[in-house]
């Protein structure tokens, strides 16, 4: 995959969490939906979130966004966050790992402990839009 294959607007599809056996786990956002944009500037802008109507009383709804710099090497995309509704994410490097196959694009962050178990992710996009 080249640098110039990412860029365009792109529809979330799957979201998943694995633990490290391949079993699914619950998602972080539910029923996640979301886009992601990568601008011909070297900017770019991230939104996911859960896709449900309505939630069961008392449970808060998943949300992140975040924007910045990107760069892709041909292995690795890493952003230079400069804002998020996520505070803890501004100033830092988010790096994702890509997969390309079959028009889906795999984006892959590191792993995180959610609950005691490794939660392996793979956030699964389609382009809907060229830039």
């Amino acid at each position: 995959m080249r640098v110039e294959d990412l860029l365009g607007t792109w529809r979330l599809t799957e979201y998943h969490n694995r633990d490290e056996g391949g079993t699914e786990l619950p998602s972080s956002f539910g029923e996640a939906m979301g886009v992601i944009h990568f601008h011909t500037n070297g900017r770019m802008m991230v939104v996911l979130t859960d896709s449900r109507l309505e939630l069961p009383l008392g449970e808060r709804r998943p949300f992140s966004a975040y924007t910045g710099h990107w760069a892709f090497d041909g292995e690795e995309v890493r952003v230079e966050v400069d804002e998020s509704a996520w505070p803890h994410f501004v100033g830092t490097t988010q790096v994702r790992g890509v997969r390309y196959r079959d028009g889906k694009l795999s984006l892959i962050p590191a792993s995180v402990v959610v609950d005691g178990v490794l939660n392996h992710r793979e956030v699964v996009w389609v382009k809907v839009a060229e830039p």
